[in-house]
């Protein structure tokens, strides 16, 4: 316990702690279970905060050298900025080998050389947004949601998914890879999975999952309520109530 800290902010500090290695540790069970699936050499998630990109977890296959710490805080401009654009746009990157890269994407070809990328899959994680004043089916605004990709977002009657971060995988053996649909879906549930765990688990602990970007009681809330809104758009989905309006408020003050 530290100094001037009562026992309950003390025992809430460190089961958040505890709750957060434990997501992390399944966080990273189920990479690994992805990369073995699809016969890759290394999986890994990560965060989309402005023009940073965040490697917050990785798996790797045996004598694969891990960079989740050199991709930790990453500039997007210009690391990695043909993917970024890419991915914010909505859009799935599958690069079958690095002659296949276009001339704009020179930052990611140097990149997968030297990491050793033979072939990669990128995959955006999306946030559904929706509007809580509007008195349309959550069901029906969800069932939309579920059934668009994000290049879809901005039509007419399609609630604004927002691109959070993506899910990938690195083909290292040196040869090509074809992706296929399949090898898409599976990437994207997975990612779309982790982001709903990684949502509770700071809607559970209300810390952050990127802390050094959410110090401060304002900014703590504000992840805090985000997760809460879409965790009750989700129960509304899953229950009989068409609206918002028709589900019984929860006490925020209990989480």
């Amino acid at each position: 316990m530290e100094k001037g800290e009562s026992y309950a902010s003390a025992t809430q500090r460190e089961g958040a702690g505890a709750t957060w290695i434990q997501t992390d540790e399944a966080t990273k069970v189920l990479l690994g279970k992805l990369g073995r699936e699809l016969g890759v050499q290394r999986s890994y998630l990560f965060q989309m905060r402005g023009e940073l990109l965040y490697n917050t977890h990785e798996w790797t296959a045996p004598r694969t050298e891990s960079f989740q710490r050199e991709l930790y805080g990453l500039e997007a401009k210009s690391g990695l900025p043909y993917f970024t654009k890419e991915l914010r746009a909505g859009r799935v990157v599958e690069v079958t080998s690095t002659a296949s890269l276009p001339e704009e994407a020179e930052a990611e070809r140097k990149e997968m050389q030297r990491e050793q990328i033979s072939a990669l899959l990128l995959v955006p994680v999306a946030n559904v947004e929706l509007s809580l004043a509007s008195s349309e089916s959550l069901a029906e605004s969800l069932a939309s949601a579920e059934s668009h990709t994000l290049g879809d977002q901005g039509k007419a009657g399609l609630p604004r998914r927002r691109t959070a971060g993506f899910v990938g995988v690195d083909l290292c053996t040196g040869g090509e890879r074809r992706w296929t649909e399949a090898d898409v879906r599976v990437l994207r549930t997975t990612g779309e999975f982790l982001n709903a765990l990684h949502l509770l688990c700071e809607m559970a602990t209300r810390s952050p999952l990127l802390p050094e970007l959410g110090s401060g009681m304002e900014a703590r809330e504000q992840s805090r309520l985000k997760c809460v809104t879409e965790l009750y758009t989700y129960l509304c989905h899953l229950t009989e109530f068409d609206t918002i309006d028709e589900v019984p408020a929860p006490n925020c003050g209990d989480w």
